[in-house]
């Protein structure tokens, strides 16, 4: 959010993608209407400006794919991701104590596992290649998504 703040960037998409996240993927689907809409009926164009913004920053990665509906024609989908720029500038201040780092292991877990598998264990797969096969065990960057230097 300094990020924003700093760019001076609404806060707006970033305050409702709790709301319209699929978590089970960890992205943003939604039309600009829709996202619009959820966001206290805004206009599709702020959105869309919106969208840009973060992505131009780095705090979302996006990609489009294709879609056709029963009968319909082919349409466009845009799925944003989270992310993280490439590097953070210096002037971004983390709170004390605490370095970014990769490991989600959560605070004092000593040994922590990173399996997060959940209580039945029975067939646990570790993999998180997410969907189409993307590989998203690295660091979650707008260089990392499109294939660039920290990519895998």
């Amino acid at each position: 959010m300094q990020i924003l703040h700093r760019e001076k960037v609404s806060l707006r998409l970033i305050a409702i993608a709790k709301k319209v996240i699929w978590w089970s993927d960890g992205t943003i689907t939604g039309s600009n209407a829709a996202l619009a809409t959820r966001a206290g009926y805004c206009s599709e164009k702020t959105i869309s400006r919106e969208v840009t913004a973060y992505v131009d920053l780095g705090i979302f990665a996006v990609a489009f794919d294709w879609k056709r509906p029963e009968g319909e024609k082919f349409i466009t989908i845009r799925t944003l991701r989270p992310s993280l720029p490439i590097t953070l500038p210096a002037w971004i201040i983390l709170p004390e104590g605490s370095d970014l780092s990769l490991d989600n292991s959560g605070p004092d877990l000593e040994g922590a596992s990173l399996d997060n598998s959940g209580p039945d264990l029975e067939g646990a797969s570790l993999d998180n290649s997410g969907p189409e096969l993307l590989d998203n065990s690295g660091p979650a960057t707008i260089d990392h998504m499109k294939g660039g230097a920290d990519a895998a």
